[in-house]
Order: structure tokens, then sequence, then C-alpha cells
């Protein structure tokens, strides 16, 4: 069973909607197709290498007739059938170069050992990029584990300065390792760790993992107010209040007790109109005269008389003597006690350059005692009135006006406790401003915690890209490893390969050697740094038909396309070529071979006739148009006439350029081929009709060895180098000339020829009749 026809083809390029034109023959054994470039053959044999592919990366819609039935081509591989395609792909993907260099170039021959070292050059590429991001991330890491070392130093520099002033001299030299200690005590605080084992950066990994920068319960002050803690100089130490007060209710018990002490006074006659103030008089006249002892009055110094005196001492008896001496010693002790007061008022008042931190607990208590000072004060004042009366009516019974306040003065203890504290801060004063001090940069620290271990985390970020990036290369490098093993199982004998390039060229100027994974290339017995294309090609080919007879492969079923096998080639390896391939192909199930060149492509007719006979061969053109509708395809058709008999391409060209002057309606499906296939044939007849001009073809129309009409040759020069081999469709329709000037210009390219050699243009129009 053969593959009979194409029944259909959805698939990509000019074979999009393709359908098998009625009335061609069917395919048969050998099938030889000739088409110029561009007009479809590679996409066709890329059609054709998926033929039996199943899998779903197979986007193609394929039909082929095969025999009596129509099938899709992806079901040929389950029938039993191989297909294998030699194309610009194949030639790529089983040589390879692995590495150039002035000298020297590793070559890969074979698919799967070129698959192979295309996966080691990917795996090297990649392990490239690797080493790379690990550099990059080294960097990185040393620039966070930099910034990280720079910012202790700077806080260090800060505490530093700010503590300078203390006259602590620890602080004087205060550094980063200094800073790192502190650091480390708050970081265990953190994270609840006592171990005196591990390093600040294991504990600082730890808190990074537990992702608690959180302040502690207890808040530390803020560092600007531990300053102001540090910056106090040393105070004053202050005596404390020690000064006896007043018995309030000791003088009251005092003062009831004289109020109520009655005196029985004997009357006189001139004392009983309660007369005070001459009582007084009185008293204090007969005391002065008791004094003097003289007898005589001391106001008018006349004699007193003796009874007198009795009768006002009798007045003034022990009682009153004794009560008076009370109430004035009771008046003195108001006074000196209100004195008293008043000291500790002014003791009270002093101002004290106390610790800020006592002054409010200070003036709270001062404030207090001065209110009891005040009200004490005060109710001396009162008792003192009372005292008075008694003094003046002394013989009467008489009530406090108003009782003692309760006043205990603690706020003497108050007061004397805020002194108290002063008086010990300033003892402990150094001890303070270190404790201070420490504070300060603990609290400074806590402040800095979550910018820290940000930037720890950073550090350890490219620490662990770091450890994967170490992980990967390695991991690339076993791969890498590995694969190389396999290439060197992978590679092909390169003996035969050898024998069968020495076959080709008659002689082993070119041979491979091994080396390393692949092999390098001698010309001779000197090594060279590459090989041609050609040279490739036909290394490609060679080892296309060698691989071909692998035992895997059942000729009876094996389907062969070879698409352009010597596209790059010389001239002089057409015909190696066709005959290396006539020897080796004819043996299989079925062939096809695509070439634009018509060397090649006659050579291996006539050795496929030799071999074969006429009836197992067909001979097919692919012809590319475009549709009124500007959409490119491509179709297969039989081999032209004037290829058939004359087996001369110039005589196709000749044809197809006659008829296309002669079309008066010259249909779209010209356009595609029409500039190179005028270009091809007027070069062709160029080269035989001046064999010996070496000028190129632009000069040699331009020179005067061709007499033809100025104009119309410029206008052939134009339409030649501008849509000659060109990539796109000749459309005259979106160009500057239009159908009816590039039928002109081809009816004039015909005059040329016919006006330079008129017996040659009759011969051929004869020929083609």
């Amino acid at each position: 069973m053969t593959i009979q026809q194409f029944r259909k083809i959805q698939a990509e390029g000019l074979f999009q909607d393709f359908s098998w034109p009625g009335g061609l023959e069917s395919f048969s054994k050998v099938n030889l197709i000739y088409a110029w470039n561009g007009t479809g053959k590679t996409t066709l044999s890329r059609v054709m290498n998926e033929f039996g592919n199943d899998s779903e990366s197979n986007k193609m819609d394929t039909e082929i007739q095969f025999e009596s039935e129509t099938i899709l081509a992806s079901e040929l591989n389950s029938r039993g059938y191989q297909v294998k395609v030699f194309n610009s792909d194949y030639i790529s993907n089983s040589i390879g170069e692995v590495k150039k260099g002035t000298a020297e170039a590793i070559y890969i021959v074979g698919k799967e050992a070129k698959e192979i070292q295309d996966s080691i050059t990917d795996i090297e590429r990649e392990l490239i990029a690797k080493e790379n991001e690990k550099l990059t991330n080294e960097n990185n890491c040393n620039i966070a584990t930099d910034n990280l070392e720079n910012f202790y130093s700077s806080k260090a520099a800060e505490i530093k300065k700010a503590l300078r002033g203390t006259g602590i001299s620890q602080y004087y030299d205060y550094d980063k390792r200094e800073y790192k200690k502190y650091l480390e005590k708050v970081v265990k605080e953190k994270i609840g760790s006592v171990s005196k084992n591990g390093n600040l950066d294991s504990l600082l990994k730890k808190l990074v993992e537990s992702n608690d920068t959180n302040q502690n319960s207890d808040e530390p002050q803020e560092p600007d107010d531990l300053l102001e803690k540090i910056n106090v100089s040393q105070k004053k130490i202050y005596d404390t209040f020690n000064q006896e007060l007043p018995d309030l209710a000791l003088i009251e018990n005092e003062v009831k007790d004289i109020l109520k002490e009655a005196v029985i006074l004997i009357p006189l006659k001139d004392l009983q109109n309660n007369n005070t103030d001459k009582e007084k008089w009185i008293k204090q006249g007969l005391e002065i005269y008791n004094s003097e002892n003289s007898g005589d009055c001391p106001w008018c110094l006349q004699s007193v008389p003796t009874d007198r005196i009795t009768n006002l001492e009798n007045y003034f008896n022990d009682s009153f003597n004794k009560l008076n001496k009370k109430i004035t010693s009771c008046l003195k002790s108001i006074d000196s006690n209100d004195a008293k007061l008043s000291d500790a008022l002014t003791f009270n008042n002093t101002d004290r350059d106390l610790y800020s931190e006592i002054i409010a607990d200070y003036a709270l208590a001062k404030s207090e005692f001065d209110k009891e000072i005040g009200i004490a004060k005060k109710w001396l004042m009162s008792i003192k009135e009372d005292i008075s009366k008694k003094q003046a009516n002394i013989a009467s019974v008489l009530d406090i006006t108003v009782s003692a306040p309760n006043i205990t003065f603690n706020s003497i203890k108050s007061i004397n406790k805020t002194i108290d504290e002063h008086n010990q801060k300033c003892e402990d004063h150094e001890k303070n401003i270190k404790s201070a001090a420490g504070e300060y940069i603990n609290a400074s620290i806590s402040n800095e915690i979550i910018e820290i271990v940000n930037m720890k985390n950073t550090e350890l970020d490219h620490s662990k890209l770091i450890t994967e990036n170490k992980e990967k290369i390695k991991e690339l490098k076993e791969s890498i490893e590995q694969l190389q093993e396999e290439a060197k199982n992978a590679q092909v004998p390169i003996q035969e390969l050898n024998d069968e390039i020495n076959d080709f060229f008659g002689h082993s100027e070119i041979k491979f050697v091994r080396q390393e994974n692949g092999y390098i290339i001698h010309r001779g017995n000197e090594e060279i740094s590459e090989l041609s294309d050609g040279e490739t090609s036909i290394i490609a080919l060679l080892y296309f038909l060698k691989s071909l007879n692998s035992e895997k492969i059942n000729h009876d079923k094996l389907i062969v396309v070879i698409d352009d096998p010597v596209s790059s080639m010389d001239s002089s390896n057409f015909f190696r070529a066709a005959s290396f391939i006539g020897e080796r192909i004819f043996g299989f199930h079925q062939v096809f071979i695509f070439t634009h060149n018509f060397v090649l492509f006659r050579q291996t007719l006539k050795i496929a006739i030799s071999n074969l006979g006429k009836e197992r061969i067909k001979s097919y053109i692919l012809k590319a148009k475009i549709d009124k509708d500007g959409v490119r395809s491509s179709t297969i058709a039989l081999l032209p006439n004037a290829l058939k008999v004359y087996y001369s391409e110039y005589h196709f060209l000749f044809e197809s350029i006659l008829n296309a002057s002669e079309d008066e309606t010259l249909s779209l499906e010209w356009h595609y081929n029409l500039p190179n296939m005028a270009r091809r044939l007027l070069e062709s007849f160029l080269s035989f009709k001046f064999p010996n001009d070496k000028e190129d073809l632009t000069a040699l129309l331009r020179g005067d060895k061709i007499i033809f009409d100025r104009s119309k040759k410029e206008s052939l020069i134009k339409f030649l180098h501008t849509y000659s081999h060109k990539e796109f469709i000749f459309d005259p329709s979106q160009e500057e000339n239009n159908l009816s000037e590039a039928r002109n210009i081809i009816k004039d390219l015909i005059n040329l020829i016919k006006s330079l050699d008129e017996e040659h243009y009759n011969g051929m129009v004869k020929s083609l009749d």
C-alpha cells in the first residue's frame, strides 16, 4: 500500500486549504517534484514529516488516499509505516556546533546526540545564568551585611555622642562592639533565650523566624526623655525639717484650765466698778511700791497709809497673783509657739534645686504644710484673745472660743521624704546616670529593632537565594555530567560516517575525529574551524541516508521524503548527490524528492528510470498562485512537457515566458514566479550568448553589446531588480507596474532574445511546437 494522493491538507503556509486536483495522476513508488523557491515545497515536506504523528501536538488536518481507502495521515504509524524526512530542519537538528573558537569547533552528529547536546547547551546556559545569579545574590548579601554593620557603627556613634557628657569613662570609646552586646541582650529578651550560647547572628535569625518585633509589655522610655536624666548635673544635698512644732492639744488644755480658774477678791470700794484698766494700774503701782520699799507712793511721792497697803494686798492676794502669772506665762507660750510656726514656715519657703522627678511631690507636701501652719497660727491668735479676756476678767470663768484644730503635721514627713529622695539621688548620681545611660541604649535599640530585623531579613533572603543557587548549580552540573555520558553513547559510529564522506567526495580529505562529546573536523591533517553550508548539507544527507539502514527500520514500510538536498552545494556535487540518492533509496517502500535544482531533478530522474523503469516514476511540479482575493496557495500538477521531453529547464523557462507574453489576460497565477522566471531565462540566454563576458546583468544590458531600445532595457532592469528574488508575491495591482505593463515587459524580454539571436528564437519556438 502506498500513498496515492493528498486528499486534503489543512496545515500552514500555502497548504492551508489544499485538495487533490481533479484529473491529476496518483503518486507512484518514486515521485520527483520540481518546485521553485516560494512554491511551498519546504512546507509540504514539513507536513509530511508529521505523517504518522498522532499526538495532540499535531495540529494538521491531513487526509491521504492510501490505496483504496482514505485515512488520516496520522494513522500511518499505527499501520506500521514510518516516514523519514530530510529537509533544512533535519540538517539543523542533526549537525550541531557546540562551541566556536578561532581554531576549534566541536560538532555533534546525529539527531539523538544533537538533542542531547542541545539539552546540555540549554542547561549550560541555565548554569551560567544561575552562577551569575549567585554572584549577584552574593554581592547583594555582602551589601546587606555591610549595611547592617554600618548601621551598628552609626548608631554606636550616636550613642557615644549622646553619652559623651556624662563623665562616665566607659562611654568615651563606645563602638559597635558594645552596641552589639546590648543588642544581643535585647534580642534574647524578645525571644526568651536565657542561653549564653549563640552569637548575635544566630539570635537575629531566630528573631526573624519568630516574626516578633513587638515591644515588650514594659515599654521602655523614649530615648529623648532619658537623655534629660542623663544630662542633669549633680544637685546640692539639703537638710530635712527637724524643728519642734507646738502641741496644739496640750496648749488647748492649758488654756482651758486658766479660763476656768476663778479668784476670790476682797472688795474695795474704789475697785468695784469693774474698771479693769484702773485695777491693772493699781496692781502695777503696788508691785512697784513693794519693790522700792520706800514707804512713799511712786506716783505722788507722799507717804501711803498703812491700811491702804494692807487692803490692796488683801485685794491682790496669792490666788490672784498665781493665776495672773499663769496667764502671763501662757501668753508668752502662745507667742513663742507662734514664732516657732513662723520659723517653720520660713524653712519651708526656702527655694530648693531639686531633681525634676521629685519637684511635684515636694510642692504638694509643701503646700499642705503651709496650709497646716496657717491654720495653727490662726488658732493661736484666737486663744491668745481668750487668755487676754481672762486676764482682764481674772475673777470670771470663761470658755475657749475655738477648739484646737486636728493637725498632725504629717506633711512634714512627706517633705522630709522628698528631701531624703533628693539627697539619695545626689549620693547615687553617678550610679543613676549609668543606669539611665543603659536605659537610653536599651530604648534606642528597642526603637531600632524593627529596622535591624528588616535589614537582617534582607541579608537572610539573599543568603537563602545563594543556598538555593548552590543547590541548583550542583543539580545542573550533575545533569550535564549525566547527559555527557549519554552523549558519548548516542554518537554515530564515526568511522562509518567518514567512509561515507570518503565515498561521496572520492577522497578522505575531510574526516571527523572524536573529541569530548563530539568531533573536530580535519581537512587533510589540519584541524579546521568550521564547515561550509554546502559541506554541512552533504554530511547531513550522508548521515540521513546511512541512518535509513538502521535495523530498527522496516524498509518495506518506509516512506522517504527528501527536500532540496543540494540547496547549499556547489554545482560539482550535484551529480554525486543524485548518484548517492539514487543508489540508496530505491529499495524503500515509497520515495518523494523535492528540488528546485533542475540539474539534480534531471539527473535523479534519469537514475530512477534506469533503476525502476518509467512506469514506476512520476514527475510533478508545484505551482504557487494568488487568487483575486489576494490569498496565496500552492497546488500540484504533472511536470510540463518542456521539462519532460527535453530534460531542459531552459526550454521550460522559454515556453513559460513566451506563453505569458502571448496571454492577453495574464491571469494572476502567473504573478507569483514571473519575475524570477524572467530573470533566470535572461541570465541563461546571456550566459551562452556572451560566454566570455564577466559583467553582471545590469552592466551587460546597459552596455553597447546589446542593441535594443534603451528605455525598454531600463524598464526590464527595474522590473527584474524590483520583483525577482522577493519573499512576497508580485502583485501589479499594488505596484507601479500594472498587469498591462508587466505583460509588455515580458514581451520586451522575448523580443530582446529574438533581436539578439533570431535563429535561436525560431529554433526554440519550433522545438516547442
